[in-house]
């Protein structure tokens, strides 16, 4: 079971009660929806969405013998205003966002997240999006424009050299995969950095999936809706993996709150327990940032 990061610490955050009506914007393998159910229920509407089609699926398969307005839904969380209109709901008391992307993902080959497996090079949370592909981008792009995506997205001190690798290298392959993206990494980056804790593909990973899926462009978007979402008293709970990500979310929160519209939750961002980091791995780089809507 997908083990949810942080998530004592985002019930304090949204402090949910019976009947509350509460939106998950990024479901993935549902634990933050299980903890808002069981916080809200009797009486509570649960909404939740997510890009990815097998999760929605999965878990409406698992809630349908729930009793309660649960409504799921295969969606960007940009969308979320178009979800409550269709919905005929006003406004939530409690908002969720988990930045990160799900174990059941990573463990998919096929999904070409993992520089782990040897499988295309694809990256989309929705595989029948139509949109270019992390493949794709590596092959097309050019090379100012891939080190701007390793360097922004993924904080890569060596983008330039990737980038250069890259386009010298990419006309050999004739179907992009992980590998081949892997093999071209190794051979940028300095040989001292091929042995360290973190694999020197990492970074280059992370920047390309951000890229592919657009997920900087939805957060600022979701950021600029919380007016459309939120209920007066409602809060916002999103817990961020990179500081790039931190950052324009304390940005639009500072904006909010020197509008006079919201107040910060949290002063600086939660961060996990040395406890949580040792059971959960996968929280070590977790902060969450809280929102109350004024």
């Amino acid at each position: 079971m997908h083990i949810p990061v942080l998530c004592e610490e985002i019930k304090k955050v949204l402090t949910l009660k019976k009947g509350d009506c509460c939106i998950d914007g990024t479901l993935g393998a549902g634990g933050y929806a299980r903890m808002m159910l069981h916080e809200i229920m009797p009486g509570g509407i649960l909404l939740g969405c997510d890009r990815d089609a097998d999760a929605v699926r999965a878990l409406t398969e698992e809630f349908a013998t729930q009793k309660g307005n649960i409504f799921l839904r295969h969606a960007n969380y940009a969308t979320i205003p178009e979800i409550l209109k269709r919905a005929r709901i006003a406004c939530v008391q409690g908002a969720v966002l988990d930045l990160g992307f799900s174990s059941d993902q990573i463990e998919d080959p096929e999904r070409g997240f993992s520089f782990l497996h040897d499988a295309p090079l694809d990256m989309r949370y929705d595989t029948k999006e139509n949109i270019p592909t992390a493949a794709d981008i590596v092959r097309n792009s050019s090379e100012k424009a891939l080190a701007h995506i390793f360097l922004n997205y993924g904080e890569e001190r060596f983008a330039e050299r990737i980038a250069e690798t890259i386009v010298h290298a990419r006309k050999r392959y004739h179907a992009m995969t992980t590998q081949n993206l892997v093999d071209m990494i190794a051979r940028a980056v300095p040989s001292r950095y091929l042995h360290q804790r973190i694999h020197p593909a990492t970074r280059a990973f992370q920047a390309l999936r951000i890229a592919v899926n657009h997920e900087l462009e939805y957060l600022e978007t979701f950021l600029e809706n919380i007016p459309r979402i939120m209920c007066h008293g409602g809060r916002v709970a999103i817990v961020s993996f990179h500081s790039f990500e931190d950052r324009i979310i304390k940005h639009a929160f500072q904006k909010y709150a020197r509008a006079h519209m919201a107040t910060a939750i949290t002063k600086k961002p939660i961060v996990p327990t040395q406890e949580e980091m040792r059971r959960n791995p996968r929280s070590r780089s977790a902060k969450l940032r809280g929102l109350l809507w004024l």
